[in-house]
């Protein structure tokens, strides 16, 4: 968070003197008035007012040469929260003209926030900040002087609100070439770091990164949203069980599972999966807790009084299927499509597998070969893994379904392989 501060008002110094340098005390007392204009560098946030107080003491050994302890106190009732500032640094007293005295100040320390969720989160939270400027003081009498202002740049750079806004070091380095080398990843306390490189003249490039904390950052994104539109939401962002007698304010309806099979099987977004897992055990009621120990047995119990496959043959600990300690055999994955051949929503299941030489994750593989266009299937990739499952339509019209997985380090010989038995599925006939 950026912000411009500007002290202005009275102030009063006990026991200085802006007589002169050569008159100039050991030390100084400033208490003062401050107003700040907040800049936050934050998206959907626009500047606002916060007011408050500061003292500072300055122990000055020099006429020209102080070092400066500046303490601030303000409230923000935008954000229900209060923001302390302590700073120390340098200042420089330049010389007096007519009983007024410049000075100029660089200083560093302490910024911190309590109560609300106005630039952190919800709590309290420190941030680095200094703040470089200066002012004008002008003698009253001997031991008294007014400061008729006081200018500085006060910059803190506090974690951002989820959905608010997100701390970003960007550490990319500009090149005269035309490809870009990127690497963004998200640090212990939330924040994001982008490395690499990226040339003049390289085309647009969009990443995606995982959300730390998704229902917190779903909340902020929505109190940011009404904040945008004038709406005050009071209080701390946090999250908790609906309480049962809850008004609903709004509501958003999921597209429909077909359409989220197709984003998930065509696209391999591990998210979907993880949550359609975990939401199948849910119960009717949707009161049950999504547990992954919960959907194993589910998984298991269908499989074997559906899919007819033998017990045992399936173990997940996730939905999306990245755990090492996932197991299912070649076999029982048959079966299961085989199933899901002949259920009332095969068509929807079909239409969600890419398809080989044309869409999606098999767009480059199988091309020019009878499985081109015709083969459709879900792909699996890990570090020791691959596998490939779907159907295929025979020469003689027949449709097989299939399941290839390998385990090993080889991967690349292993989709080839794979590769080849597909496009021979594809001309088989009995």
């Amino acid at each position: 968070m950026r912000k411009l501060a500007y002290l202005i008002g009275l102030s009063w110094l006990v026991c200085a003197s802006a007589l002169g340098q050569e008159e100039r005390t050991t030390t100084d007392l400033t208490l003062g008035y401050s107003y700040i204009r907040a800049n936050p560098a934050t998206r959907n946030s626009t500047d606002f007012n916060i007011h408050g107080g500061t003292a500072d003491v300055a122990l000055n050994p020099r006429s020209w040469f102080g070092v400066v302890g500046n303490f601030g106190g303000y409230h923000m009732n935008r954000f229900d929260s209060s923001l302390g500032t302590y700073l120390f640094g340098p200042r420089v007293y330049l010389p007096t003209y007519r009983r007024a005295t410049p000075f100029a100040e660089s200083l560093f320390g302490l910024a911190h926030t309590t109560g609300g969720a106005g630039f952190s989160l919800p709590g309290s939270r420190n941030s680095f900040a200094m703040a470089p400027g200066g002012g004008l003081d002008v003698a009253a009498s001997k031991h008294l002087s007014l400061r008729l202002g006081e200018v500085n740049y006060l910059m803190t750079n506090f974690r951002e609100l989820p959905g608010v806004g997100r701390q970003v070091q960007n550490n990319v380095r500009v090149t005269g070439r035309g490809g870009s080398s990127l690497h963004i990843y998200r640090t212990s306390d939330g924040s994001v770091v982008a490395s690499g490189s990226i040339g003049r003249s390289a085309a647009v490039r969009r990443l995606q990164l995982t959300v730390a904390d998704p229902p917190l950052f779903t909340g902020g994104a929505l109190r940011a949203a009404l904040a945008a539109r004038g709406i005050t939401v009071d209080g701390q962002l946090r999250t908790g069980k609906t309480p049962p007698n809850a008004t609903v304010v709004a509501e958003h309806k999921s597209p429909p599972l077909g359409q989220l099979l197709a984003a998930m099987n065509r696209e391999s977004i591990n998210h979907f999966a993880e949550l359609i897992f975990r939401n199948a055990v849910r119960g009717p009621r949707r009161d049950t807790v999504g547990a992954a120990e919960t959907g194993n047995v589910l998984l298991q119990h269908f499989m074997t009084t559906k899919a007819r496959a033998l017990p045992n043959a399936v173990s997940v600990t996730d939905g999306c299927g990245l755990s090492v300690l996932d197991r299912i055999t070649p076999r029982a994955m048959v079966e299961l499509l085989s199933y899901a051949h002949g259920a009332p929503w095969s068509s929807v299941f079909h239409a969600s597998l890419p398809v080989a030489g044309e869409s999606e994750l098999l767009r480059n593989r199988m091309k020019f070969t009878p499985a081109a266009g015709n083969l459709h299937a879900k792909t699996g990739t890990t570090n020791d893994v691959i596998g490939l499952g779907g159907y295929v339509t025979a020469e003689d019209g027949e449709v097989l379904a299939f399941s290839f997985l390998f385990n090993g380090h080889d991967r690349w010989n292993a989709r080839a392989t794979i590769d080849r038995m597909g496009a021979t599925m594809a001309a088989f006939s009995r």
